[in-house]
């Protein structure tokens, strides 16, 4: 760390910790927040060895450019560190806007770019936060005014976080009428999350239910789509005998049967079907897929 000065290595090697933080499966919240906190602090030292050379040299030299703290960002991400990524994105933002003030030749280089935007965005959901969807949608207003038009991957990201949001399937409707005015795709990921906007936030599971139909032929092989679609028509039996409404549960039932027939049997989707068919009674076929 002490000897090497290059802004690839150093992104490497927090890439290599933001590896390990995404490894929920084996590593608890505290040891991965730990790892996230190290790629701060190799950042943080990347910067002020940056600062010191420009005081001991007097040359313009910038502080690390976006391919580290994009490195760090997503380790935050990973981690489901939001908040040390909103912290982050932030210092990013104050650090770019000084540079460009002052007319700094290395202003273009630094954070935040699309790809900060995009893990800070990301970050969003993959932590507790209050309002993750808000914090998005004005990540994403953000973003515009710094010239980078809604993509995609940041609308995406935008749904995932309001997903995670009380009552927000009106905001990511309107959202998704902008997306069609400017022509932009949603992906996999954004149906899955505006699958999970309609069966929680508002409780409209059989409207999830239909939006899955929608755009299964184009994304039926994404995990992430399938266990949403599932968790959508578990709702829907629960709501169905919630409300006694028989006709409603029957139809659900033969939701969940055809769901279940057809769902890939990707692990954490098949974790889905037995949540599924937990809702249905039939205990026999949950015990054989455990």
């Amino acid at each position: 760390e002490n000897n090497i000065d290059s802004d690839k290595a150093h992104a490497a090697y927090i890439h290599t910790l933001a590896n390990a933080a995404a490894e929920y499966r084996i590593r608890s919240l505290a040891d991965r927040q730990k790892l996230a906190q190290s790629a701060i602090t190799a950042l943080q030292n990347l910067r002020k060895k940056r600062q010191k050379q420009r005081l001991e040299i007097s040359a313009p030299i910038g502080p690390p450019s976006s391919v580290v703290t994009n490195a760090a960002l997503r380790a935050c991400a990973l981690a489901g560190a939001p908040d040390l990524c909103l912290q982050l994105f932030q210092e990013s933002k104050t650090q770019r806007d000084a540079a460009l003030d002052s007319g700094a030749s290395y202003a273009s280089e630094l954070a935040p770019d699309f790809e900060s935007y995009l893990w800070t965005m990301r970050a969003m959901s993959k932590g507790s936060i209050p309002n993750p969807g808000d914090k998005c949608l004005d990540l994403l207003a953000d973003a515009a005014k710094r010239g980078i038009s809604p993509n995609p991957s940041l609308c995406a990201a935008v749904l995932e976080g309001l997903a995670l949001q009380a009552n927000s399937a009106e905001l990511a409707s309107e959202l998704i009428a902008e997306m069609d005015q400017r022509e932009i795709k949603l992906t996999a990921n954004g149906v899955a999350a505006l699958v999970r906007c309609l069966a929680k936030s508002e409780n409209r599971p059989d409207a999830a239910i239909e939006l899955f139909h929608r755009h299964m032929n184009q994304y039926g092989d994404s995990s992430t789509l399938w266990i949403a679609a599932l968790d959508a028509n578990r709702m829907q039996i629960h709501s169905c005998k919630d409300n006694d409404n028989a006709p409603a549960l029957q139809s659900a039932l033969n939701t969940a049967q055809s769901l279940v027939a057809q769902a890939p049997q990707h692990c954490w989707v098949q974790v889905a079907v037995a949540r599924v068919l937990a809702a249905t009674g039939d205990w026999e076929s949950v015990c054989s897929i455990c």
